[in-house]
């Protein structure tokens, strides 16, 4: 079986010392706010992109860039490997 390679971006987003995690029912699991890099999009356009499309809103600010790390998991197909980037933001 192969391998399925992405690039996402993810929100660190904490108010209240409450962080903000979205939840994904068909695989009963959470994430953080965000997702794929498109082609050509920069991961600052990314970021802003998918925070309007998931949360409705343009309100959450784009803080700092926090770092990277690369993500391997395998559910009942193929191997899924992906970069993630993430930012702290403000809501």
């Amino acid at each position: 079986m192969g391998s399925i390679s992405s690039a996402s971006v993810r929100a660190i987003i904490i108010k209240d010392e409450h962080m903000l995690v979205e939840w994904y029912e068909p695989r009963s699991v959470c994430f953080t706010p965000g997702g794929r890099i498109e082609p050509g999009e920069k991961i600052e356009q990314t970021i802003e992109r998918e925070l309007k499309e998931e949360l409705g809103t343009t309100a959450i600010v784009r803080e700092r860039y926090l770092g990277r790390f690369f993500n391997r998991w395998q559910d009942d197909g193929p191997v899924i490997e992906s970069t993630d980037h993430f930012f702290a933001c403000s809501w």
